[in-house]
């Protein structure tokens, strides 16, 4: 987005008033509880929050603990873990969980429940939407909650955080539109961070940073085969300008393979040395942030193309070590970077849980890749990303605390951000009964399965008496929100239908 401040008075959505049913007083010490599923990409969301939580505090020169709790992906906890979760909840006054808060078992929510109906605890979602959903997962009883209304004492959920722009559009535009930001405005948007130590990085000159990188997670999403085959069709393809691809496998760390059930990476591997070509070198040990930066130093192009995404810490980690990137058009990959970034096109997309699922061609990849190959390359403007992601992060994290807490020294920062300034928040219908504004409302969370979700608009006063049967419209009056679509939520506005036709059911 364009940097700078903005030259007119537009409505910025980050400077909207969060209202809670009340805030921390002056007089409380802060204790915060970061909860979330066992994860190295969610414990990362954890430390970057407790480190933002240490600078917004030393601000304002206000005391404040914080505590990391992580929660086994077992779908019965046992007694003695929780009663340690009730010693976290009984200590803690702010609890955010990243995904979502507990697990399977219900006993997390009913511990925070029975606190709740005793004193003030306020309760903040940090959500990967690919994993929202109501059945068979960790989530459900989360869902659960944030279905209940916030004027529920003892349950719901006070603050939802979106981590990018298109997924704050996204939830605006679902039932978090009507049931949290219409009232409440407890729907916010912290463009978010990833811990690296940038001390570290090294930007090493062009002209050496010659191999492709491609990074192979646990998830299947991750599209491993698609990546691979688009670098190594790169590599052979400009032979004078890059080197080898590097296969970053995290796979065997947390032995989920071993020599009879050998991962995607090792097989390919395997099938290049066979073939005489050694295109390929595989990377499949845990790496220091010495030897990663020193890998990433060897490295000019990044294919991270995932068919889905929680955020995609990766994408922001190779851009600050000063990589280009490819990844996918869609959401939230393509909110993340801004500079020495291609989108590969997305073949089509389905409903997943609250997220989307995007089919990404290695041939896709390929041709975004070459419009990076093809222009300029300068490490340091990769760089630029990771700088102006912390200054947005940092910006709109004072939001987050001056929500919860009350504080003598904090005012509404100022967005440098100009593509988050607006005229108004998102699209609202005007009703031709009442003259009050129309919210998007969805019946349930599990979209992707339910063949009876619906997604509309419809008043609040009057909700039976005007249900629109127009659509919505954007800045340039171009309209891009079906009225009533059956098992589909709200596109984003470049994914519409242009004739808004009903799309084909899609089994899961």
């Amino acid at each position: 987005g364009e940097r700078g401040a903005p030259q007119n008075d537009h409505l910025c959505i980050f400077n909207e008033k969060v209202a809670f049913r009340t805030k921390l007083p002056l007089s409380q010490k802060p204790n915060f509880l970061l909860m979330f599923r066992e994860s190295p990409g969610l414990e990362n969301d954890a430390d970057t929050y407790s480190a933002a939580l240490r600078v917004a505090f030393e601000k304002i020169s206000r005391e404040f603990e914080v505590k990391k709790r992580s929660i086994p992906q077992k779908k019965k906890l046992s007694p003695e873990f929780l009663r340690d979760v009730e010693k976290d909840v009984l200590w803690c006054n702010v609890l955010i969980g990243f995904e979502s808060i507990g697990n399977e078992d219900k006993g997390v929510w009913e511990c925070i429940q029975g606190e709740r109906s005793k004193r003030q605890l306020v309760v903040v979602l940090v959500p990967n939407l690919e994993w929202c959903k109501l059945t068979g997962s960790w989530t459900k009883h989360t869902m659960e909650q944030i279905m209940t209304p916030p004027s529920t004492a003892v349950s719901g959920v006070d603050l939802i955080v979106a981590k990018t722009e298109c997924i704050f559009e996204r939830l605006h535009h679902l039932w978090l539109g009507q049931r949290f930001s219409k009232e409440n405005g407890n729907l916010i948007l912290i463009p978010h961070m990833t811990r690296i130590e940038l001390g570290l990085t090294i930007l090493s000159d062009a002209t050496s940073r010659v191999d492709v990188i491609v990074f192979a997670g646990k998830s299947k999403a991750r599209n491993i085969t698609n990546c691979v085959k688009a670098a190594l069709k790169l590599v052979k393809d400009k032979r004078r300008q890059l080197g080898k691809v590097i296969i970053k496998c995290s796979h065997h760390q947390d032995m989920l393979f071993d020599d009879s059930a050998m991962c995607k990476c090792r097989k390919a591997r395997d099938a290049d040395k066979t073939s005489g070509e050694n295109f390929i070198e595989l990377v499949d040990k845990q790496l220091s942030e010495a030897e990663k930066a020193q890998l990433y130093s060897r490295c000019r192009l990044a294919i991270c193309a995932s068919k889905r995404e929680g955020f995609g810490h990766f994408i922001l980690e190779a851009a600050a070590y000063g990589c280009q990137v490819v990844t996918t058009d869609g959401m939230p990959m393509k909110s993340i970077l801004h500079h020495q970034v291609a989108l590969a096109h997305a073949t089509k997309s389905k409903e997943w849980n609250l997220g989307l699922n995007y089919e990404v061609t290695a041939k896709a990849i390929q041709d975004a890749a070459k419009t990076l190959l093809d222009g300029n390359y300068d490490p340091a403007t990769c760089r630029k990303n990771m700088v102006e992601r912390d200054v947005d992060f940092r910006s709109h994290f004072v939001h987050f605390v001056s929500s919860i807490v009350e504080s003598n020294h904090l005012s509404d920062p100022r967005c440098v951000n100009r593509s988050h300034h607006m005229p108004r928040l998102f699209e609202k219908m005007p009703c031709s009964l009442c003259g009050g504004d129309k919210h998007a409302t969805l019946t349930s969370t599990n979209f992707s399965l339910n063949p009876n979700d619906t997604f509309g608009w419809e008043c609040s006063n009057c909700p039976k008496g005007d249900i629109s049967s127009s659509v919505p419209q954007d800045e340039g009056g171009k309209g891009h929100i079906p009225e009533k679509v059956s098992k589909r939520s709200c596109k984003e506005s470049d994914e519409a239908d242009s004739d808004n036709k009903k799309p084909k059911k899609t089994k899961m």
